[in-house]
């Protein structure tokens, strides 16, 4: 999708950090944006900017993991624009500690945000995109979904399950003229978990695994809109031979994490928000 002048863009988790600026981005490009999060009063502002700069953008406050807000989305959007062209399932929270730690709510209310409500709500848009024959779905997953990392184990599952999610409905899309790509950043400056972790929780990215910028992962995503390539790893450097290596030899993981101090750096986070 090379012009994305005028185009519909459905972004949700769109009120702060990498959503806000995602929809910066897609607005300077002339698409039209309906816009999704619970926090109404931060969604709001983020669309009065964007009006004043001259983008339509539409906000929707609204708790994707809720069927219900997604189905007032769905119509809100219709009803507003008549089509989707893009959807980037955005939303998402994270859990950092021991999985001995973390109580039953906390679990089930993660996998609803950032698993199941990114099924739900690509099965929402699929037959208005196959209908006309063109759309993408871009879904923000994490490097924590390509190697497992230790006191992140639901976060991680979350995530690992929205790239195989991707992965799989692409294979079912082709010919269709529908594609689906998944964005997997690591440690994120600027703005969002990671920036929060380390502002909360002391946590600060080990020097062997590095960080990237907020900016570079909106770029990716852009990227995935025009390209529509399978899976976008944002890294600061060359890790898929790493991850070929651990997924070949399992015990690696423990090697890696052990070795560029992940297990440290989130042994430490985990004790920060005390389930570690």
């Amino acid at each position: 999708m090379n012009d994305l002048q005028g185009k519909v863009a459905l972004l949700t988790g769109a009120s702060r950090g990498l959503g806000a600026l995602m929809a910066h981005a897609l607005a300077a490009e002339g698409m039209r944006l309906v816009l999704v999060a619970r926090s109404a009063d931060p969604l709001m502002r983020l669309a009065d900017s964007l009006r004043a700069g001259g983008a339509e953008a539409e906000p929707v406050p609204g708790d994707v993991a809720d069927a219900a807000a997604r189905e007032r989305l769905m119509a809100r959007t219709l009803e507003r624009f008549g089509r989707i062209d893009v959807l980037i399932n955005n939303a998402g929270i994270e859990l950092v500690g021991a999985l001995s730690d973390v109580g039953d709510d906390e679990i089930d209310r993660l996998f609803a945000v950032n698993t199941v409500a990114t099924a739900q709500l690509t099965r929402a848009v699929l037959p208005h995109m196959l209908a006309q024959r063109s759309g993408v779905i871009v879904n923000m997953a994490s490097m924590a979904g390509k190697a497992a990392v230790p006191y992140n184990s639901i976060y991680s599952a979350s995530k690992a399950a929205v790239i195989h999610l991707t992965l799989s409905l692409r294979d079912e899309l082709v010919g269709t003229g529908v594609t689906a790509s998944v964005i997997c950043p690591g440690f994120v400056t600027g703005t969002g978990m990671y920036e929060d972790l380390r502002s909360e929780g002391g946590m600060t990215a080990p020097a062997l695994v590095g960080t990237v910028s907020d900016r570079k992962v909106v770029r990716t995503v852009l990227k995935a809109i025009r390209r529509g390539g399978p899976e976008y790893i944002v890294y600061r450097g060359p890790i898929r031979p790493l991850i070929a290596l651990a997924t070949l030899f399992p015990r690696m993981y423990s090697v890696f994490n052990s070795m560029t101090g992940l297990r440290t750096a989130f042994a430490r986070a985990a004790r920060a928000s005390n389930k570690g």
